[in-house]
């Protein structure tokens, strides 16, 4: 059966939400990567298995950046960001690019906002999980957003529907596809965090172990 993904959203905005079987579904439809009806013919490339394992890279390695301390006017998004990604991640580039830069363009606007633009790192979550339709829209909300470090919950979280039932499929090892193992082979050790920048002292900062923002996964639909 065919699960109508976009129908199934329209018309939970009509009914004032998302009903116990709309969820169902949509959990069911983000567990396996999108049907190729569904991704306009520019971005179906990122369905391969070979762009998901980048996609799920590149998302798991913006969970490990740290923005904090980084001045507004920084050039670390075009001095160490965008040659990785196009070094070691070269279809989240083409994705990006084909996308109009709305990726990279949501971590310069953390990065001004020093990291303080909730799940910023989640926003191209949808090329880890198969379904590259949903960034842009993702992206262009949270650069679409005021910059300040809260909002509200429900706004900030980019596809929160899609995050919480894609957590599954997103876990899972694609390695062991055979021609992952073989371009994996190919490819240079990645250093241990090539995104982590000094952290600059702040006179009330949080403890290293305090939970500053909890997960988008968490988000009650």
């Amino acid at each position: 059966m065919r699960i109508d993904a976009a129908r199934i959203m329209a018309e939970a905005k009509l009914k004032g939400g998302l009903r116990d079987n709309d969820l169902r579904l949509l959990r069911e439809y983000a567990s396996r990567p999108a049907p190729e009806e569904d991704v306009r013919p520019s971005l179906r490339f990122l369905l391969s298995p070979e762009a998901i394992a980048q996609g799920q890279a590149f998302v798991a390695q913006m969970h490990r950046t740290s923005l904090w301390g980084s001045g507004p006017n920084s050039n670390f998004v075009e001095r160490i960001v965008v040659p990785m990604v196009q070094e070691r991640w070269p279809l989240v580039a083409a994705a990006d690019a084909a996308m109009g830069g709305v990726i990279l363009d949501v971590i310069r606007k953390a990065l001004r906002m020093q990291g303080q633009l909730a799940f910023w790192e989640d926003a191209a979550r949808g090329l880890a999980i198969g379904h590259p339709q949903r960034v842009e829209e993702a992206c262009r909300r949270l650069l679409d957003r005021k910059s300040d470090a809260h909002g509200a919950f429900a706004e900030e979280a980019p596809d929160a529907h899609m995050m919480k039932a894609s957590g599954d499929f997103a876990d899972r090892d694609l390695t062991d596809d055979e021609a992952l193992q073989s371009s994996a082979s190919k490819a240079p050790p990645a250093p241990a965090n090539p995104f982590r920048r000094p952290r600059a002292p702040v006179a009330d900062d949080l403890p290293a172990s305090g939970k500053v923002l909890e997960s988008s996964d968490d988000i009650p639909f």
